[in-house]
């Protein structure tokens, strides 16, 4: 969370002792590196430049929560330049609260990042498959429109996991959004024929997808074998 007075006064009274060096895990890049182009025009711009980060642990608890939780304080140091010439230092401080006690102070600031994913799920619950409408007038009918529509986001993300190889094509599945998941994925245009004393459909437009679109029923098939 973003820094507030109070979380501030928290890490000024920190002693020194307590705070230490913050060193990230590189992680894998997935294109390859761009060379930074030469600086032809000194526009003089201001530019604000990551110096060190130190982290620091304590105890916080809310004035309405119940018990205490465990607060890792992040604070970087930066250097506010313009063209060639240094400005002035600036300091700048993030903050983590979480009940985690297994994980070190510098774990929880590199997973923090990690709970991106979790904020587009509930961004996909509020707008996607609109759980937050309310369209029922009693809490207990809200809340089980809720499970209804938060099952069907579910079954999208369950979709993309009985994908088989390559398992690209199901991780794209699971970060869609779920109104592109309805609009490209889950209309395939078929004919129903009536003949021969039986109901068949044929795809009329084949591409990869409707094999994907069964593909998960096979695997089902041959997990209950």
């Amino acid at each position: 969370m973003e820094a507030n007075p109070t979380l501030v006064k928290r890490a000024e009274a920190l002693p020194g002792s307590r705070w230490r060096g913050l060193e990230r895990v590189a992680r894998p890049l997935k294109t390859e590196p761009r060379q930074r182009p030469a600086n032809v025009k000194e526009r003089e711009f201001v530019n604000r430049r990551l110096e060190s980060e130190q982290v620091a642990e304590g105890e916080y608890q809310p004035g309405k929560g119940t018990r205490p939780y465990r607060l890792v304080s992040v604070r970087k140091p930066l250097g506010v330049e313009k063209g060639e010439a240094y400005l002035f230092p600036k300091l700048r401080g993030f903050f983590h609260i979480t009940h985690r006690r297994e994980l070190a102070g510098p774990e929880v600031v590199q997973q923090a990042p990690e709970r991106c994913h979790q904020e587009n799920v509930i961004a996909q619950l509020k707008g996607g498959v609109n759980a937050r409408r309310r369209p029922v007038k009693d809490r207990a009918s809200h809340w089980a429109y809720r499970g209804m529509t938060a099952l069907a986001w579910n079954l999208q993300a369950w979709f993309g996991l009985l994908l088989p190889a390559p398992q690209s094509r199901g991780a794209e599945v699971g970060k869609m959004e779920f109104r592109s998941f309805l609009q490209r994925r889950l209309p395939i245009p078929a004919q129903i024929v009536r003949a021969g004393r039986k109901v068949s459909d044929r795809v009329m437009r084949y591409t990869a997808w409707p094999r994907d679109f069964l593909a998960p029923g096979e695997s089902l098939r041959k997990l209950r074998v």
